[in-house]
């Protein structure tokens, strides 16, 4: 029955104080939904495309989608044991990459 007593933060508080141990903050549910609100009031305002490209939005797709190819066409992770051979690794398929996105992308048109 011991088990089923309720958690009393003040006593794992000073417990983890005890063992110099750091307790992990958490964000304010407050400043994440202000946040929020401030995009979505954007959105409102000046329309989802305007805020995508002030928000960075849409260069954090390009990067998302640049890796998803990297991992595609070269591999999930690196082959190359030492460090140095994986430093040459990453720049040889970098480069490769780089050229075979420079030969052509999809030709991408919006539909309203």
């Amino acid at each position: 029955m011991e088990a089923l007593r309720k958690v009393n933060p003040k006593r794992v508080y000073c417990l983890y104080n005890e063992m110099r141990l750091q307790l992990r903050k958490k964000t304010r549910k407050r400043r994440v939904n202000a946040q929020r609100n401030q995009h979505i009031d954007a959105i409102v305002e000046h329309g989802r495309m305007k805020w995508q490209t002030e928000a960075g939005y849409n260069q954090r797709s390009q990067v998302e989608a640049q890796i998803g190819r990297w991992k595609q066409v070269i591999a999930d992770r690196l082959q190359a044991r030492d460090f140095d051979t994986q430093i040459a690794e990453a720049q040889i398929a970098s480069k490769a990459l780089n050229r075979m996105t420079a030969l052509g992308r999809a030709a991408y048109e919006r539909v309203f």
